[in-house]
């Protein structure tokens, strides 16, 4: 993570592979069996706080460690079945530094992650959410004779 991500506290494209490994050795039971990471978010404040966001095949989870110890740690956890809407935000110009992904769950206030600008395959983020929210019924058309 660069200075600047760090001090725009913008998320980076972390390991899938690596933070799912690491999530099974240190908190064996906070994944479900056979329950893969597909997408790894890193975030680090000037504040000392820390967030990892992962899109799993199953949800969206988000670790937060608050404070310079780490002593806090709060998890947050969106079934799919519960994410109604989600938006892309490109950066805009050169001054634009971040992109975002905003996620609407059903009962809940809107999730916002921010992301440096060409860090993160924004598209393939959504063709994924789209791939695993969007209903899977078959399209059926009807053709009528005028």
């Amino acid at each position: 993570m660069g200075f600047l991500d760090w001090a725009m506290g913008n998320s980076i494209s972390g390991d899938a592979e690596g933070e799912e490994r690491l999530l099974r050795d240190c908190f064996p039971t906070l994944l479900q069996e056979g329950e893969r990471v597909v997408f790894a978010f890193l975030k680090t404040t000037a504040l000392g706080n820390s967030y990892k966001s992962f899109l799993t095949d199953r949800r969206l989870l988000i670790r937060e460690v608050r404070g310079l110890t780490g002593s806090s740690v709060k998890y947050k956890s969106f079934a799919f079945n519960s994410i109604k809407a989600w938006a892309v935000c490109t950066a805009g110009g050169v001054m634009d530094t971040d992109c975002e992904l905003i996620i609407y769950p059903t009962g809940m206030s809107k999730i916002e992650i921010e992301f440096s600008k060409n860090k993160v395959d924004l598209f393939a983020i959504q063709q994924f959410l789209g791939n695993s929210i969007l209903p899977k019924d078959e399209v059926r058309f009807a053709f009528y004779k005028c």
